[in-house]
């Protein structure tokens, strides 16, 4: 903080929205409002991970921002889905001693070279990671006991499952934080699935703002 204020910037911890091309609101902690102008901005947002879209995934599922802040061991997990972030949870699950499943809906790691990936899976079948291969998410069920109860279809052959796991950790794609900054009432486009935006050398489709870092698609 003090580097900021050697350097005369402002630093104001809050939320913040477009209003319109050129301005800010943010609101902070004790509640006061701001309004901020500029000829140019930065959105550096991030993102959050996003949950599926069934029964039970926020109730009892967690995320790789929740697994190193358990208060209890993890025990047996199911970790859905299949890229370098659930691969990596997975991993280090195994490699710690726990019992670790991964959910796969297509391939592991889509988006990069599969050679390369089914070297990877490989390895991590031979130290015991588990492989659900074509898999989706039905429902997460909390039991009697406190254990989770996951259903799952097979969409290879539509067949149903079902097993019981100790936690539940989705890793199933990231959500940029555009709609709280409310990007649109600046014309900032963005991938409507994710909130990512669209951007060309970090520019925009708005020339002035400019946007770096997990919220670019």
């Amino acid at each position: 903080m003090f580097l900021l204020y050697s350097r005369k910037i402002d630093y104001y911890n809050g939320h913040g929205q477009f209003v319109d091309l050129h301005t800010v609101k943010v609101v902070v902690k004790t509640g006061k409002e701001h309004t901020l102008t500029a000829s140019h901005f930065v959105i550096a947002v991030g993102g959050r991970p996003r949950y599926p879209d069934i029964p039970g995934a926020l109730e009892y599922g967690i995320t790789s921002d929740d697994i190193f802040s358990l208060e209890n061991s993890p025990g047996r997990t199911l970790v859905i889905g299949a890229g370098y972030i659930g691969l990596e949870c997975a991993g280090f699950l195994n490699g710690l001693g726990y019992d670790a499943t991964v959910m796969v809906r297509s391939v592991p790691l889509r988006g990069f070279d599969q050679q390369m990936a089914g070297i990877i899976t490989d390895e991590m079948m031979s130290k015991g990671v588990n492989f659900l291969m074509k898999c989706i998410p039905l429902s997460v069920e909390k039991k009697n006991d406190g254990k989770l109860l996951v259903s799952w279809t097979n969409i290879t052959d539509q067949s149903t499952h079902s097993d019981v796991f100790d936690t539940v950790l989705f890793a199933v794609g990231r959500r940029a934080l555009t709609k709280e900054l409310c990007v649109e009432s600046a014309g900032v486009k963005t991938v409507p699935e994710s909130g990512k935006i669209f951007a060309e050398n970090e520019q925009t489709n708005v020339k002035h703002i400019y946007a770096v870092g997990d919220v670019l698609h």
